[in-house]
């Protein structure tokens, strides 16, 4: 059965409500081609393709516990599945992962004796499904391996994806971050002190909580699908690097 969870972190769990989800059907990937025609050539060059929207369709039968309380579970299901903002539900059967999504279309839910009938179809305009747990991993020394299960790649300018931070702690100068998988290597052109912090966030830059993008050479770091090789230089000791991100799948699991 499914799992609602609101933004602030309020779960319900419908089934012990009384809100029974006969489905949970989750529509195909939503591809979009861009092409372009060459002179010369035969058809079209496809110059980038992207994911769209996906839908997930729940047809679902509410079960109060008596005749009187029918309008009560119908209105509390309204409040679950309000879409003023976006919410997380998860399909039972691989509690692991969870769309990010919005309500948006929604049948009456007219009473049919003890019984109430609806089909709602939900909106994840991410195109993803997530890991329910973000990734976190902690190194303190170079090469050093890390694995995206997820099969998309972790972008952090694309703003439609969780937040994807790196963090630094230690002493360094001139700390140079290589993902050599990817061929991206990010430049930080000054120093740092034992105590001092440094976060990558997404194409932010923060040292100790303040933006500092104007130290680096402005390289993002991203993650391909599957192991990144990472080297680094110019760091001293003690020294840590940690990687925190949500791994993401098109469906249910890789």
């Amino acid at each position: 059965m499914p799992l609602v969870t609101r933004l602030d972190g309020t779960q319900y769990d419908l089934k012990p409500l009384g809100i029974w989800a006969q489905d949970f059907i989750v529509s195909a990937p939503n591809y979009r081609h861009v092409t372009a025609q060459v002179t010369g050539a035969n058809g079209l060059v496809v110059q980038e393709t992207t994911f769209g929207e996906r839908t997930i369709t729940m047809p679902v039968r509410i079960r109060p516990a008596s005749f009187a309380a029918y309008t009560s579970l119908r209105n509390q299901v309204f409040s679950i599945f309000r879409s003023d903002e976006e919410f997380y539900i998860s399909d039972m059967r691989d509690p692991s992962k969870r769309w990010l999504v919005k309500c948006t279309s929604f049948s009456d839910l007219a009473q049919k004796g003890p019984y109430g009938d609806t089909t709602i179809v939900f909106t994840c305009y991410r195109g993803f499904a997530e890991d329910v747990n973000p990734v976190l991993i902690i190194e303190t020394g170079s090469p050093f391996i890390v694995t995206n299960n997820g099969n998309i790649p972790i972008d952090p300018t694309d703003s439609s994806q969780p937040d994807f931070l790196i963090t630094v702690k230690g002493p360094s100068n001139n700390l140079t971050i290589n993902n050599i998988t990817t061929g991206e290597s990010f430049q930080y052109n000054t120093s740092m002190n034992s105590d001092d912090i440094l976060t990558i966030k997404n194409v932010q830059l923060l040292k100790n909580g303040v933006s500092d993008y104007g130290n680096c050479n402005g390289q993002s770091i991203s993650l391909a699908k599957g192991q990144n090789t990472f080297s680094i230089s110019g760091y001293g000791s003690p020294f840590e690097i940690d990687f925190q991100f949500t791994q993401l799948f098109l469906g249910g699991s890789v």
